[in-house]
């Protein structure tokens, strides 16, 4: 009976592992997966997916919060990829479930930087979206994507002036520089 009390005991410990891992690290990482993916869907399946292959892999895991960060991306790819295979083309975030049309569940200026972020490059949104939107530093990202702390740096760099350019831009074409006001004092000078 001492047998089962101790495999009693190390069940419990475990599922307060995950219950802790699952309460810090569901929405940083579904928002992390949703600025990626640019798929509300895509995140949810694939954070769900995530804690479930947790769940059934039991105490072989050392450390639940990296793992599940690590298997989510590699569930919200291979999504992404089966979503394209089967539409023939790339994925159009308006029919791969995505973002646009979802604002019960983001704030409606998170549209226009999910579009933003669906221009950069795969590297350069899961940087963004592990520095940025979920609050790793440099280094704990390059970890999760198995590269070095300088190029997570490098890519931010590269998508934040990305970003910044794009979100500049006004939705009508015109140049953000020229002023369009001709009673602006400034313009006439």
């Amino acid at each position: 009976m001492v047998v089962s009390d101790e495999s009693a005991d190390a069940d419990d410990r475990w599922r307060s592992r995950v219950r802790a891992s699952y309460d810090d690290v569901r929405v940083p990482l579904w928002r992390a997966i949703v600025a990626w993916s640019g798929s509300v869907d895509v995140a949810d399946e694939a954070v769900a997916e995530a804690f479930a292959q947790l769940i059934r892999r039991g105490d072989e895991v050392r450390d639940p919060d990296a793992w599940v960060w690590r298997a989510a991306f590699r569930l919200a790819a291979g999504d992404l990829q089966r979503r394209r295979r089967a539409s023939g083309r790339t994925v159009d975030l308006d029919r791969a479930g995505a973002v646009v049309g979802r604002v019960d569940r983001l704030p409606d200026d998170a549209l226009d930087l999910v579009a933003a972020l669906a221009q950069l490059s795969d590297q350069q949104r899961r940087c963004v979206a592990l520095v940025d939107v979920a609050g790793h530093t440099a280094p704990t990202a390059a970890a999760l994507l198995g590269t070095s702390a300088a190029t997570v740096r490098v890519q931010l760099m590269r998508a934040r002036r990305r970003l910044r350019a794009l979100l500049a831009e006004p939705a009508d074409g015109s140049d953000p520089s020229t002023p369009s006001d001709p009673a602006d004092p400034e313009v006439t000078r």
